[in-house]
């Protein structure tokens, strides 16, 4: 019972500290468009996509994987197999990491050309350089989680996110009082990525080292009390043989995860690379373009607010519906999942509509003046959309479904990349906000859809 009061207030910790992440993510973009301008914004919310996909592939399988084997293994009492599993994963991570930071350094100028803005090359030059930092520092996170020590993985998630925001903030301060122009900012801005892995690596790296200490020392002692050493230097040579079903077997695990989280990422990515050539289509310049760019951008983290409370809420379902359905409660798990659903359909279209309703005021506060009122309102309808999608997600993993929101999101990625190719260059702006709500409104019914075939949902009723 203490040991799993100890995971449970871990799990909390881990939550508690993504959702910290995910809010200083979204609420910081609002002072850095203050600071740096439309045109810095548009480039720095181009170039961000494409990175975030990147380093989603590299990276955000492997802790889970990590945590689940060394937490079975540690188990199981061989604390060998453990290490042996955080060695080959951080060989994998380090590979991937090395990977995207070649593509996106040497491929700068053609993913630039790509974008749509040559001036993004710096910015995508800045942020390569965070790859080859952050699979260790998720190997490290991984390992710390399935040792049970959440506090520090926890912790070092804030550390990260707030070195990045302070970085980004100080850095656009001194660079515009010294007339940087909107390449340089951007740049600097992005940069922060780097030096928020690195500040992270430094709170976490002792934690980690001291750990091993302990576990080199307690085996030792072990080992001379048995008079077993020798053995046990053969006993590692010999699971040194194990190192290929064990890498395949983590591999098959971790790599499904990381796509499935890639789907996210890629909605946007479709942005970056169409709506600057789109706009020029429109009638823009290229400097009206990115503008233009940046002031669509104003309004996603006010979506992004509102989609990641319902997500949190949604998260906590996700252990009672597993529960529920595992014990064979299912009328339980049913009523849990309608009222959820209810929840995210009348809470999320208020939440929509009321965003839609203060977009002009917001507007104003937030960014000064009123560009891209009528862009952002429009944009805010699709928080109703992404808000069933995340709830009605998270009730899907929670009855053991965790690939249809990956599947729904892909599909509305090409709905989106189709839908901006007809409507922007006919509506401009406008018509990227249309493709927007028409994409989440694709993926919310496709994982409606997905959870009625699932489960009968009789206790939701037709209310």
């Amino acid at each position: 019972m203490a040991s799993m009061s100890k995971w449970a207030r871990g799990a909390a910790l881990l939550g508690l500290a993504a959702l910290t992440v995910k809010l200083l993510g979204a609420v910081q973009k609002i002072p850095f468009q203050n600071l740096a301008g439309d045109a810095a914004f548009g480039l720095y919310s181009a170039v961000y996509p494409l990175y975030s996909i990147l380093l989603v592939l590299a990276t955000s399988g492997y802790p889970v994987a990590i945590s689940k084997f060394v937490s079975e293994y540690t188990l199981a009492g061989d604390r060998q197999a453990a290490r042996r599993t955080v060695r080959l994963a951080a060989a994998c991570m380090a590979g991937a990491g090395v990977a995207g930071f070649a593509l996106l350094y040497g491929g700068a100028e053609t993913a630039a050309s790509w974008i749509g803005s040559p001036a993004a090359a710096s910015s995508i030059r800045a942020v390569s350089w965070s790859l080859l930092l952050m699979p260790w520092l998720a190997a490290i996170r991984g390992y710390e989680q399935g040792m049970g020590r959440m506090g520090a993985s926890a912790a070092s998630q804030v550390v990260e996110q707030t070195a990045r925001v302070v970085f980004m903030v100080g850095s656009v301060i001194v660079l515009t009082a010294r007339g940087a122009d909107a390449q340089t900012l951007s740049a600097a801005a992005l940069l922060g990525s780097a030096v928020g892995g690195a500040c992270a690596m430094a709170s976490l790296l002792p934690v980690w080292l001291r750990g091993r200490g302990e576990l080199r020392t307690r085996r030792e002692t072990a080992a001379a009390a048995s008079g077993a050493a020798e053995a046990f230097a053969g006993g590692r040579r010999a699971r040194g043989s194990a190192a290929v079903p064990l890498l395949k077997r983590f591999l098959a695990y971790a790599l499904p995860v990381s796509f499935a989280s890639a789907a996210l990422p890629l909605v946007f990515l479709t942005d970056s690379f169409t709506l600057l050539h789109l706009l020029r289509d429109y009638g823009l310049t290229p400097e009206q373009s990115l503008a233009s760019f940046g002031v669509y951008q104003r309004g996603v983290p006010l979506v992004q607010l509102i989609v990641m409370t319902a997500a949190a809420a949604g998260g906590a379902l996700v252990p009672a519906i597993a529960q529920y359905a595992s014990s064979g409660r299912t009328a339980e798990a049913e009523r849990t999942a309608g009222t959820a659903l209810r929840l995210a359909l009348w809470g999320g279209l208020a939440a929509a509509a009321g965003l839609a309703l203060i977009s002009g005021s917001a507007n104003m506060m937030l960014y000064g003046n009123g560009d891209g009122s009528g862009v952002m309102a429009l944009m805010a309808l699709s928080a109703w959309f992404a808000v069933l999608h995340a709830v009605s997600g998270s009730i899907l993993q929670g009855f053991g479904d965790v690939a249809a929101p990956a599947r729904s999101l892909a599909v509305a990625s090409l709905l989106k990349l189709a839908l901006n190719a007809a409507l922007v260059p006919a509506l401009g702006l406008a018509g990227a906000s249309l493709a927007l709500v028409a994409a989440y409104a694709l993926a919310a019914a496709m994982q409606l859809a997905a959870l009625r075939r699932r489960v009968p949902l009789r206790a939701a009723g037709r209310r």
